[in-house]
């Protein structure tokens, strides 16, 4: 269901806003049934989105925009080279 609020639809209300205790009910469901061989890899998708949500649940606003800041600006930094390294015969790759 989505609100009009100055000719802006808002939808996150219904998406994205589960409560700790709707969290826990969806992960014991998935936990307690049965998923076919085929759809294992979006389960497990599933039940890591659930459980990240569920460790924001009990976040304040504030800490919750800090943390996709970080986010954002980890996902943009340029990605580290490795360091290569020749000790006698062996090379040495520094992580």
């Amino acid at each position: 269901m989505a609100v009009k609020v100055n000719q802006k639809v808002v939808v996150e209300e219904e998406v994205s806003s589960l409560s700790k205790q709707e969290i826990e009910f969806i992960l014991n469901i998935i936990d307690n049934s049965m998923i076919p061989g085929k759809y294992i890899n979006l389960g497990n998708v599933v039940v890591q989105k659930l459980k990240n949500q569920y460790e924001m649940a009990g976040k304040s606003v504030i800490q919750v925009t800090s943390a996709l800041k970080d986010y954002q600006q980890k996902k943009t930094a340029p990605p580290k080279k490795p360091k290569f390294e020749k000790r006698g015969e062996e090379v040495w790759i520094e992580e």
